[in-house]
Formats: C-alpha cells, structure tokens, sequence
C-alpha cells in the first residue's frame, strides 16, 4: 500500500493508493475493470485527533471518461468572459470507443434558488435511477464516423477560436475536435458541432456556465423521445429528461463557493452512485479572478506496459481530480 500525508493550516490529510499486479488484476480486476484502490481524507488537527481512516474505494478502468474539466468563466478587467472553456475526454480503456450520439449534460440544480427548493428538487437531484438535465449536447456521426483510440483525448470547446486574442491567458482552441452549438454561436467551419438537445438554450454559445459549480456528466446513445421526463414547479415550467443509470459513463461535480454566495447551497448535487462527492478547484486569490487559468484534471493512476496512462476513477470527484494549469489538447 503506497501513501502519502500532509500537515497545513491546521489540518492533516493523507492519501493511500493500491495498484494490483497483474496477477492480481487477472483474478479481481477483469470482471469488474479494477485496477487497484485509491482514496484520501482530511481531518483537524487536535490533541486528541492521534488517526483518522481513509476509505480506498476500487479505481476501475471504464471507457469514455473526462480527463479535464476546464469550464470557468474569464474575469478580466472586471468584465467576465464566458466562452472560452472546454471539455477534454479520454478513452481509459483497452479498445476503440465511439463518439457518435454520445451525451455531454449537465445534471440538476444544486442550490435552492428561489424558482424551486432543496426539497423541491431533492428526488431529481438525488435520484439513484439516473441524472435529470436540461441541458445537454451530444456527438455527432451515424455510429461509427468519430473513433477513439485507447490512450487518445477529444477536446470539446465552448468556441473553437483563439479565446487569448480576446482575452489574455485564455487558451487557444481553434484546433479542438468539436465544438458546442447555440443559436448565437460563433463557428469554426473546420471543426463539427456538438448537436444542442437542450429543452432551453441558456448560453447563445451552447452549455451555460453555472457559476463553475455543476455536475456534468457522460452518457450513452439514448433518444430522449424514451426517456421519462418531468416539468419542475419553478415558474418557468423547465422541462427536465432522465438519462438513465445505465447510460451514464462518467460524472464530475464541482462547487466554487465563491460565487452565488446569496443562495443555499442543496445536501447533494447528484447520488452518490455517480459522484460521491464534489471538488473545489479554485484559483490563488480566492475571488476567481484568475480561476480561468487552473482547470481540474483526473489523476494518472498506472501506466502499462507500453507506457500508456490508466486515469483513476473512483468516482469521487475530489479524489480522482487535482488543481493544475489549463493543457487544452493533451494530458497534463
């Protein structure tokens, strides 16, 4: 068992983290796509606090994950700039996947903000049968047009330009692979659209940022013509689909408490079958100012024999995603 602790500010954390052999993996692994355990926790530091537990949950391989999250708004010269985020995902498994009809969405509301309450919402946003989204995006392709190699990443913009020559520090994706939709959008002819399936486009761009707290999530090929679907008792009427457990690939939540300090924020964001916890990837002056510049990216838990990287998927968010640089197009 390898591990590590630390000691700041008044509060001890440690990390632990098990990779199986191969011989291991051939016994435990390939059934349920195991490769080894990994956890950490956090506790204050107090005379009588002499150990704590850290709880190591499987690291499974799965398929079609996010490797990096980089979907904070700019804020520069105090005016925010919204466009200039974007999703890298990552083939974690041994076989080619397919893009084609796959889901980018993001899930339920985490606050109680006014339209409709905690309690309100609580049997969508905490629902073990799925994830209930208003927005969502999805591939393009008939089945078979847009392969993934095991190893290879996709980078899906908000706006496939130069978002540094409008905004200093902000990346350069004008060699994304996709690119979002909106009603409003700016387009780069040479890279395809994501189809927006939103009931509401919110962002004339494509997916809204929320305040850079939000669980998205990856699902499966689904017609949202076979999916149950529920009018929330906001005043708007938003219409809401479920995309089903069984087609959920990946999720990852989010919460910067430095914005949307006015709303009460919800026990949970999504079930703890998808994510069992949230991140808080903020930027150094706390204010988000020059949050822009950090994005959460998954860790490398292993590597194989040919030096490809095996990311960590535990399913907590803040376990398996450290803070480091934005690194559009390639793994940090």
């Amino acid at each position: 068992m390898g591990g590590r602790g630390w000691l700041k500010e008044g509060l001890c954390g440690g990390d632990a983290r098990r990779v199986l052999s191969s011989q291991e993996w051939t016994k435990v692994g390939a059934a349920g796509g195991a490769v080894g355990f990994a956890g950490s926790g956090v506790i204050e530091v107090s005379p009588n606090a002499k150990s704590f537990t850290v709880v190591i949950p499987a690291s499974r391989r799965k398929s079609l994950i996010f490797n990096e999250v980089s979907w904070r708004v700019g804020y520069i010269g105090g005016q925010y700039y919204n466009d200039g985020g974007y999703f890298e995902l990552y083939n974690n498994s041994d076989t080619t996947v397919y893009l084609d009809g796959v889901t980018i969405g993001f899930g339920f509301i985490w606050v109680e903000e006014g339209l409709i309450t905690c309690a309100q919402g609580a049997y969508m946003r905490n629902d073990p049968g799925g994830i209930w989204s208003i927005e969502d995006e999805m591939f393009p392709g008939t089945g078979h047009d847009y392969p993934l190699r095991p190893g290879q990443i996709v980078t899906v913009a908000q706006d496939a330009i130069d978002h540094n020559a409008i905004s200093p520090g902000m990346p350069d994706l004008t060699n994304a692979d996709f690119e979002f939709s909106g009603p409003a959008d700016v387009d780069n002819p040479t890279v395809p659209n994501m189809i927006d399936r939103s009931y509401e486009s919110f962002n004339p761009h494509g997916l809204p940022h929320n305040a850079s707290s939000h669980t998205v999530f990856l699902a499966l090929p689904v017609s949202l013509d076979t999916l149950p679907r529920v009018i929330d008792p906001s005043p708007g009427a938003r219409r809401w689909w479920r995309f089903p457990a069984s087609s959920i690939l990946d999720a990852f939540s989010e919460k910067w408490v430095g914005l949307r300090v006015n709303y009460t924020p919800c026990p949970e964001m999504v079930n703890r079958a998808f994510s069992r916890g949230w991140g808080y990837f903020i930027g150094d002056d706390g204010v988000g100012s020059v949050d822009f510049k950090y994005s959460p990216a998954r860790k490398v838990f292993s590597r194989t024999s040919d030096g490809r990287s095996i990311l960590q998927h535990t399913r907590s968010s803040p376990d398996d995603f450290v803070k480091g640089s934005v690194t559009p197009l390639r793994l940090q």
